[in-house]
């Protein structure tokens, strides 16, 4: 994911941490919540006039997983929550939080679209490319996939799919997603930070998600123009 970004550096990304991609304090202060897995910040340029047209703090969590990614999954609210709490600390800002995962139910999509984040689905698993470097090493990961139906692919490079997110569907929804963040994100605020905590029982996570779900509700319902998703 470090490689890809670095990778869309070139259309308008400028990375807090270029080297490693772990941001660990933003905006003079530690990241609330604990590190964020990257983040940049993206200026839009028309690409007619080459007018700056906007700039947006892009914050971003990767959840490698072999499970998919359900708007009650306790990773997805990791992001969620810091990103929130970025956002209600810095309400003059425009924030686009961004999960990138191995694969996201269509739930999680259409939340994304309604609380406003980015959802980057890669297909895959990717691994360290050392892991095939020997014979031995490219076997099992033959077994692995074939055998077991897993999609473990090495890669230290960029990945294009993943830069053409950063390049242009990003982009195209910066402004609505930003918008409809920062709303919803102090309403949601302390409900996405209960929804972390992976010891929850079902019964008490899904009355979270119910809570969060009443939330959305009304913001979609105070901005009827939201309902065009």
């Amino acid at each position: 994911m470090h490689a890809s970004l670095l990778a869309a550096a070139p259309y308008g990304y400028r990375l807090f941490n270029p080297i490693g991609g772990e941001v660990r304090s933003l905006l003079g202060g530690l990241v609330p919540g604990g590190s964020l897995d990257n983040g940049a910040v993206l200026t839009r340029v028309d690409p007619e006039t080459l007018t700056p047209e906007g700039q947006y703090i892009v914050v971003v969590e990767v959840k490698n997983l072999r499970q998919w990614i359900y708007p009650r999954t306790q990773e997805l609210h990791q992001l969620l929550d810091k990103a929130a709490r970025l956002q209600v600390a810095e309400p003059g800002r425009r924030f686009i939080p961004v999960l990138v995962c191995r694969k996201a139910h269509y739930l999680t999509t259409v939340m994304a679209r309604q609380v406003g984040f980015y959802v980057i689905q890669t297909h895959r698993q990717y691994v360290r490319p050392f892991v095939a470097e020997t014979d031995e090493g490219r076997c099992y990961l033959s077994e692995l996939n074939s055998e077991l139906a897993y999609d473990l692919t090495p890669e230290a490079g960029p990945v294009n799919p993943m830069v053409e997110h950063f390049h242009t569907p990003i982009q195209r929804v910066a402004d609505r997603t930003a918008e409809r963040w920062a709303a919803v994100a102090g309403l949601i605020a302390s409900t996405v930070g209960r929804l972390r905590d992976d010891a929850l029982t079902y019964d008490e996570r899904a009355a979270y998600m119910d809570e969060l779900a009443t939330m959305t509700a009304a913001a979609l319902w105070e901005n009827p123009d939201w309902h065009s998703l």
